[in-house]
């Protein structure tokens, strides 16, 4: 028997009356026959040519039925079994020439055969002292203690007392197997937590061995650029130089910010409100000082958008000129932006490559762009594709609502 099948009435899921449909068919099964199987004693005990005899016939049917709904109420079944068995022994009573056969009153059990099922259900699935009293109950009333013979003592025990008792063994079974259950999923989610825990540590530590390399070679970009501009009499070579200088200092910012975030609430917030779609011109000019070929049109009032959602679509933009630079050199980009009163599209199509790929620059990416660029996009309620075009270009399209939950982060 599954442990699922003998749960008790409050640990069935959604107040159904049997746990399983396994376990409706066997108690209605149990039920059927009980009724059949006592009609036949009834009948056979009985003369049957009095009105008495057919309501009890009919009485023990209706009673042993009940039996079907064991589980979900066990402790009425066993109160509609005892209130039966009180009845059962007031009617020879009220008829005694006309209910049993001559001698027949000194042997007579008056509990149904459903009374075992309904002894077993009560201490099995009943819950307080209730089903102890209801169990006392069903065992007084059929030894019938008050002139006791060996037969009914026999047989009133063996269908209250020993079910009862086996329903004991199996209450205490069901809450050791649910204790099992439950330490094993704590055991469960611990270990979950504890590889959470390692996992997080060890990203921890790989981006702050990432941050001290990458750091210590930008801060040496930025200081021979700061020299180079100094040392020069060329204009142009001083300004190349500053700008230079310039977005090394902004890169060495964005990963103090990201070692920042990583160690938790101890460091600093981050300035995430630094970038938007205000700063595209500047971000379009600093690819074309490099050679690039971009083209940027944009559509809409842009401004109406919430803070995340234009940092995100600079986000995007920002991303579809890295891939355009390493694996795209020389070849055109169009940036469009269209914003809508119900959402914004940003696209960012690079053609085909012209010049010579750098394969170190091109190894330096690995998918991980496209893939933080996805969930941030779908992080605001946004969608990403990304995908090669039949010129052989790529093409990078996002579409975002024009505001999202303040909840949301990016």
């Amino acid at each position: 028997m599954r442990a699922s099948d003998d749960a008790t009435p409050d640990q069935r899921r959604g107040g159904a009356l049997w746990p399983s449909p396994r376990a409706m068919t066997y108690d209605i099964a149990l039920a059927v026959v009980l009724a059949l199987v006592d009609a036949a004693i009834c009948v056979g005990v009985f003369r049957l040519d009095r009105p008495w005899h057919w309501v009890v016939l009919v009485a023990q049917g209706a009673i042993n039925l009940t039996i079907a709904f064991r589980r979900c109420w066990p402790q009425t079944v066993a109160a509609v079994l005892a209130a039966s068995g009180l009845l059962m022994l007031l009617l020879p009573l009220l008829a005694p020439d006309n209910l049993f056969p001559a001698g027949l009153e000194s042997v007579w059990v008056a509990l149904p055969l459903s009374a075992a099922p309904a002894a077993y259900s009560v201490v099995a699935y009943g819950s307080g002292h209730g089903p102890w009293w209801l169990l006392a109950l069903l065992t007084v009333v059929a030894t019938q203690p008050w002139q006791p013979t060996v037969t009914i003592a026999a047989v009133g025990l063996n269908i209250t007392l020993i079910p009862g008792l086996l329903g004991r063994h199996t209450r205490d079974r069901l809450r050791l197997l649910r204790a099992y259950a439950d330490r094993a999923q704590r055991a469960e989610r611990e270990q979950h937590l504890l590889a959470a825990r390692a996992r997080a540590d060890e990203r921890t530590r790989l981006a702050r061995e990432l941050h001290d390399v990458v750091a210590h070679r930008v801060s040496l970009m930025v200081l021979q650029a700061g020299a180079m501009r100094v040392s020069t009499a060329d204009p142009a070579v001083a300004d190349a130089a500053e700008r230079l200088r310039r977005t090394g200092c902004e890169a060495l910012v964005e990963l103090r910010d990201l070692l920042g975030v990583l160690h938790g609430a101890a460091a600093p917030e981050p300035d995430l409100s630094r970038h938007s779609l205000a700063d595209l011109p500047q971000l379009v000019e600093e690819s074309r000082t490099v050679g690039a070929a971009v083209r940027c049109h944009t559509a809409g009032d842009l401004a109406v958008y919430t803070p995340v959602v234009s940092r995100t679509a600079y986000r995007v933009v920002q991303e579809g000129l890295t891939n355009a630079h390493k694996h795209a050199p020389g070849a055109p980009v169009d940036i469009r932006v269209d914003g809508y009163p119900d959402r914004l599209e940003v696209h960012v199509h690079s053609g085909a490559p012209t010049d010579r790929r750098d394969a170190r620059l091109r190894a330096a990416g690995g998918g991980l762009g496209l893939r933080g660029l996805r969930h941030r996009v779908e992080l605001v309620s946004g969608a990403l594709t990304a995908g090669a075009t039949a010129d052989g270009g790529f093409l990078l399209a996002a579409t975002l609502p024009p505001a999202v939950p303040t909840g949301a982060t990016t």
